[in-house]
């Protein structure tokens, strides 16, 4: 936690995360939720990093994902944005090695969830031409060639 305060559910349990306060270890697999509280008088940004330091290959949440995420959402939701394209999103979703979460209450959730971003975001995403980053929102393009190219 860099800047501001942050709420992080994970599993059932919700965390409040300030900048004095030690990494954040999320296990895998474990539904976890990232909720920046509102800007206020004495804290105008919320700053924080998010990576898996043991992520190798393709597919991984890191700043590539982040940046290619959040523009896309501030573009799609601007006013005269064109909205939000659940393949697009399942498209970012399947690069960035993660999947939306379904409800609890649905059987198998979890393992729905990923079929989804593979089958929606990388198989349907594909041949309809989506691609999860694009080179106008990407600092480090060259590492998303390299990634994808041996990928």
């Amino acid at each position: 936690m860099l800047e501001g305060e942050l709420n992080v559910d994970v599993g059932d349990k919700r965390i409040r995360l300030r900048p004095s306060d030690d990494e954040l270890e999320i296990p895998a697999r474990c539904r976890n939720w990232a909720i920046p509280l509102p800007p206020s008088e004495d804290r105008k940004y919320t700053k924080f990093l998010l990576n898996d330091p043991g992520a190798d290959g393709p597919y991984m949440l890191d700043a590539i994902f982040y940046e290619n995420y959040y523009r896309y959402m501030d573009q799609a939701l601007s006013p005269g944005g064109e909205g939000i394209s659940v393949v697009q999103v399942f498209c970012m979703f399947g690069a960035g090695g993660s999947c939306l979460v379904l409800l609890n209450f649905i059987l198998f959730s979890m393992t729905l969830s990923k079929a989804m971003t593979v089958v929606i975001g990388r198989w349907l995403g594909g041949i309809l031409g989506y691609q999860p980053y694009y080179k106008e929102w990407t600092t480090d393009w060259e590492t998303v060639e390299k990634r994808f190219a041996r990928g």
